[in-house]
Order: structure tokens, then sequence, then C-alpha cells
């Protein structure tokens, strides 16, 4: 069995179709012949699948069973008691970043952000745990700093000011 350590997010595939591991924040993602995609959030890691299946076991000494994730699914696992959601997502939402885009639906800006600075060198800094919580929906290329100022200055709750480096998000 291949094994790969995933340090952020990590789009994976079993090209030559021999089963591999992906081993992050504490889980053990096994290949099923799929292509998948690995992403550690701040207080989750997010398992999706477009293309196959994949087996989430406790990387725990036990090797418990997590989740079993089919394509067009996506897992959520909870770093601290590996609690499970499981999602049937658009697989297209799901690679948007492989074409350089950041597609949100119903997450929490801080997410967002997260995703967006994975993808920038300018940040995207959120200032307050209100504009943090605030759920959006959207989809922008991810290097488009415009489109991103314009689509957050249009959320009625929300103000930006740009710097040099960064982007400040906070509550009016």
């Amino acid at each position: 069995m291949r094994r790969a350590r995933c340090p952020h997010a990590l789009l994976c595939s079993t090209v030559d179709r021999r089963p591999f591991a992906v081993h992050a924040a504490g889980l053990q993602v096994r290949d099923i012949g799929t292509t998948f995609d690995v992403a550690l959030q701040r207080e989750q890691a997010r398992i999706s699948v477009s293309e196959g299946r994949v087996r989430i076991v406790s990387d725990a000494g036990e090797g418990r069973l997590v989740a079993d994730v089919h394509s067009g699914q996506s897992a959520r696992v909870d770093y601290l008691d590996h609690e499970v959601s499981v999602t049937h997502e658009d697989v297209e939402t799901m690679t948007a970043w492989w074409q350089g885009r950041i597609v949100f639906r119903d997450e929490p800006l801080r997410d967002v952000a997260d995703r967006f600075n994975r993808m920038n060198v300018i940040r995207l800094q959120v200032q307050d745990e209100a504009a943090g919580a605030l759920r959006l929906t959207g989809n922008l290329r991810a290097n488009d700093l415009d489109s991103l100022r314009a689509f957050l200055e249009a959320q009625p709750a929300l103000e930006t000011i740009v710097t040099a480096d960064a982007i400040d998000v906070r509550t009016r």
C-alpha cells in the first residue's frame, strides 16, 4: 500500500489503480480506485470524493471506520471527536480549485478566507467573530482581488479595507 502525507490540501488520484492511504489529522483515508481531495480546515478535515470511493478510518491504534464516502459526497470529520457529517455535493464544485476557482455554498467567511489565503499572497483577514461567522455563497476566481472585494462589499453586514498586502474584512 502506498502512503502519502497530506499537509494542507491534496488532490489524490490512483492513476495506476494501486490502493494507497493519505494520513491527515489523525485520520487515514484509504483509496478504493478513486479521485479525492483532503483539506485540513480549522476544526475539521474535509474529504471530497469526485470519482470512486474512499474509506476513512481513525489513525489511532484500533483503526475504527469513521466513514465510507462515495463519488459526489464530501465528509467533514471533527478533529477532536471524529464526529462525521457526510453531504452530497456537485463534483464540479468540489473540483473548482483545480481551475483556480473558489466555490462556497453557505460557508462561514472564516473558512472562505482560509481557502482564499491558501491560493494567494494577498491575505483576506477577517477582523471580528461576527464577520467570520457570516455564511456566504459565491463562485470567484481565486486570483481576482477586484471581484472578491466587490463581492464582500456587496454584503450588507460587511466592510472592507484594502492595504498593500491584505484585504481586511469586518462587520459594519
